[in-house]
């Protein structure tokens, strides 16, 4: 068989384009997409947690959820909870908030506890806890995105890891962006007071680190930014 040479370098090409997709699938491998929960105070704890029948509480949902699953929570206060499941890398667990959602801690418990990595938790708020608001522990890859948190060390204690986002047991690459964090809103006291913005105890390299914390506005506490090395 004989080929002209445009026809070759229409075969050449063309081959080259088939080559190259077959490296992409098999570098690639398809994901199945993940599964959407909904949240709404008027929901049920007992429901599937679909749009139309949606679960009462986030730790329902969050004890349901898995790598590339979004939580989707709707307006209103909501109890804390605790993101125990990890994602996977490009496919975290997600908790996805909108205006007026708020995990309240009541001042008595952390209103968000994160205990597994590559969580995503985005445009909502937390608030009023007795240490800090939101409790990271040997937690790796979380991002907290347009967040509000307020209102944490509500017993006015000492310490410093008291403060709105507090991260610990060497997890790494925290990422804190585009967030709010003010100490006092709606309980009494100053804004000035025990208890960092953000509280770190996981700074050096081999304890955590690699941490990204920008475009984020605190107001009060004892430091907006602290930390100190693993014991």
């Amino acid at each position: 068989m004989s080929y002209s040479r445009g026809s070759l370098s229409t075969l050449v090409l063309a081959t080259a384009v088939a080559v190259a997709a077959v490296f992409v699938l098999a570098g690639e491998p398809a994901r199945a997409a993940g599964t959407d929960y909904y949240v709404s105070t008027s929901g049920d704890d007992g429901a599937p947690g679909t749009q139309s029948q949606p679960l009462r509480t986030v730790q329902a949902a969050a004890d349901r959820a898995g790598p590339g699953d979004i939580v989707n929570i709707a307006p209103g206060v909501y109890a804390p909870f605790a993101a125990e499941t990890a994602g996977i890398a490009g496919a975290p667990v997600t908790f996805r908030g909108d205006d007026g959602v708020w995990i309240d801690g009541g001042c008595s418990n952390h209103a968000i506890d994160i205990m597994a990595d590559h969580i995503t938790i985005e445009d909502l708020g937390a608030r009023r806890s007795v240490t800090e608001v939101i409790h990271l522990f040997a937690a790796s890859n979380v991002t907290l995105d347009r967040l509000t948190v307020t209102d944490w060390n509500c017993g006015e204690g000492a310490d410093q890891y008291r403060g709105g986002i507090s991260s610990w047991g060497g997890g790494s690459a925290l990422t804190v962006r585009d967030s709010y964090l003010e100490r006092r809103v709606t309980e009494s006291g100053d804004d000035v007071g025990p208890g960092n913005g953000i509280w770190v105890k996981n700074t050096g390299p081999d304890a955590g680190g690699g941490h990204t914390f920008s475009g984020n506005t605190i107001i009060g506490g004892h430091d907006g930014i602290g930390g100190e090395p693993e014991d």
